[in-house]
């Protein structure tokens, strides 16, 4: 429900802020239009929750948000704006307008960027807050992981998802990885050689 209010927001920041700088706020051209289009604020925000609602961008545990989601919010976006301006550029070819006020199609463009921009924010601040919520689990036990790619992905979101397990990943140790890498806020901190080494410097338990 939060997200859907904000979503709800989102919509009519992304239209405003898009005719803002489209008409150098503050203007007339801008409270024009903004008076003019006024509906279309409106439908285009059925169709963006629509289209989330679609991809079951509600129904995300976003505290574990990846690349897949991104996309998933990219694509919700894409086929909103898609839809929504279709039909308003058609309405506006179709229907006479006496003042023959035309719609910027760069405010489509700077719309739909904005949109993506601040729903994707609402939905990986809970994404960052996890991570940083996790990373500072009080009286677990320093851990570093051994290994690279998706199995210490999958150790990493594991450790961090079940602080009951009292183990907090603090460094990785990888052959294939390049000292000073980071894997999901990681740092790699050496070879496989070297874990005596960064067990005794990363105060490793």
């Amino acid at each position: 429900r939060h997200l859907l209010v904000l979503d709800l927001v989102a919509v009519g920041l992304s239209f405003t802020t898009a005719l803002a700088v489209r008409f150098d706020f503050p203007s007339a051209a801008f409270q024009t239009y903004l008076q003019r289009y006024l509906w279309f604020l409106f439908l285009l925000a059925g169709l963006r929750v629509a289209a989330f609602l679609w991809l079951k961008l509600y129904q995300r545990v976003w505290r574990y948000a990846s690349i897949d989601e991104l996309i998933a919010v990219v694509t919700a976006v894409a086929v909103s704006s898609l839809v929504g301006y279709l039909i308003l550029f058609g309405l506006i070819a179709v229907l006479p307008d006496p003042q023959r006020l035309g719609f910027p199609r760069s405010v489509a463009l700077i719309e739909s960027v904005l949109m993506v921009a601040i729903a994707g924010s609402w939905r990986f601040a809970a994404r960052v807050s996890g991570v940083r919520r996790h990373g500072a689990m009080n009286g677990a036990s320093r851990t570093v992981i051994v290994g690279s790619g998706n199995p210490a992905l999958s150790a990493i979101r594991e450790l961090r998802a079940n602080p009951e397990l009292g183990l907090m990943p603090v460094a990785i140790v990888a052959d294939d990885l390049s000292a000073g890498q980071h894997i999901l806020a990681l740092p790699v901190a050496g070879r496989l050689e070297e874990l005596s080494r960064v067990i005794r410097e990363a105060d490793i338990e």
